[in-house]
């Protein structure tokens, strides 16, 4: 049966007051013909967030915003501090972080694709590769190329300049770091990134991936050097392996794709 956010608000309540009643989750999940998971998982937000966190929500994309409205207030957030500049303990800016800074500011709830198609069209995505990075990530680390887990996560380390408005020539610099699967994360820079800002950066990475990372540097980014990269070897042993392709293998091409853009 399929119930509307309203009918679905109206379950989670009838849920919670049966459970003041004394009925344990088994018998509400029965009563209301639902699992005794999602019972749980009702009694657990009620428990953390009160009887505001039952309440239907907004669903789909958010609504197409002007210049000047909350999501140019996201985006200036994103360029102007890190994460825990804004209360976010998850120390560089990704798909999920984003999403709770948007949903902060707009107050209402963001899909992973909406997320996606705002930092599309700020130019706040990677460049992208003419060669998917499996390909040439194979000498990398081979164990990609058979579908096996490799005993290191690559993170392909790319940084830049955007323009902070359109028809502007300069602008902020991003550090990047991307997955060879296509998740990445980043941190905005009002000027050029120096290394000691490329050295936290790649802390902040030791934190978020407390695997052993294989850093991956392009042979042209004029950011992520080989000597920077040593250094950052040098400081973390044990946790870091270093790698620069020699862009034999179809190797990258810089240049920025917009996947997706807002008219």
């Amino acid at each position: 049966m399929t119930f509307t956010p309203l009918q679905r608000e109206e379950r989670r309540r009838r849920a919670i007051e049966a459970l003041a009643r004394g009925l344990t989750q088994k018998q509400v999940a029965k009563m209301l013909e639902t699992s005794v998971a999602s019972v749980s998982q009702w009694k657990t937000r009620f428990n953390r967030h009160g009887a505001a966190d039952l309440a239907a929500k907004p669903t789909g994309r958010p609504p197409r915003l002007a210049s000047g409205s909350a999501m140019d207030a996201v985006r200036l957030r994103l360029l102007a501090r890190p994460p825990e500049g804004e209360g976010l303990h998850f120390g560089v800016w990704d798909g999920r972080a984003v999403a709770v800074l948007m949903e902060r500011v707009t107050d209402m709830p963001v899909s992973r694709w909406t997320v996606l198609r705002y930092l599309n069209a700020w130019h706040m995505a990677p460049p992208e590769f003419e060669t998917p990075p499996r390909v040439w990530l194979r000498d990398v680390a081979p164990d990609l190329a058979h579908g096996r887990r490799p005993n290191s996560t690559p993170m392909i380390l790319q940084g830049g300049r955007i323009a902070d408005r359109p028809g502007q020539a300069d602008g902020h610099w991003l550090l990047w770091a991307r997955r060879p699967r296509g998740e990445w994360s980043f941190i905005a820079y009002p000027r050029m990134p120096s290394a000691s800002d490329a050295q936290d950066f790649v802390e902040r990475l030791l934190i978020k991936w407390p695997a052993r990372l294989s850093l991956v540097a392009l042979p042209d980014d004029p950011l992520w050097t080989a000597a920077l990269l040593a250094r950052c070897a040098a400081r973390w042993p044990g946790r870091l392996s270093i790698v620069i392709p020699d862009g034999s293998a179809g190797g990258p091409v810089h240049h920025q794709k917009k996947l997706v853009t807002l008219s």
